[in-house]
């Protein structure tokens, strides 16, 4: 339950005049809208997965590579495997 509380304190202390957010949820949005939902579970559970990094492991958020944290390099990996779904998924309909 204290994991579910801490995610619950992220979500709601999200600042929606933050570009990162808007960019994510209009992102997600457009997925969801394309139906495209194998992109939608991977970028909520790459979120979850990142959240749950930091709060079980708050020992791994020193800097790794190049002053970036473990979470900055899940999110940048993690959005080059989804981009690279969106790409397949798109090549392999047509």
């Amino acid at each position: 339950m204290e994991f579910l509380d801490f995610l619950k304190g992220w979500v709601t202390g999200l600042s929606w005049s933050n570009p990162t957010v808007l960019g994510v949820a209009i992102c997600t949005a457009a997925m969801a809208f394309t139906r495209r939902f194998l992109q939608v579970f991977m970028i909520f559970g790459t979120l979850v997965t990142a959240k749950a990094i930091e709060f079980y492991f708050p020992q791994a958020m020193g800097e790794v590579v190049a002053d970036m944290n473990i979470i900055q390099i899940l999110y940048v990996v993690s959005g080059i495997v989804i981009a690279i779904t969106v790409v397949g998924q798109m090549v392999l309909r047509h």
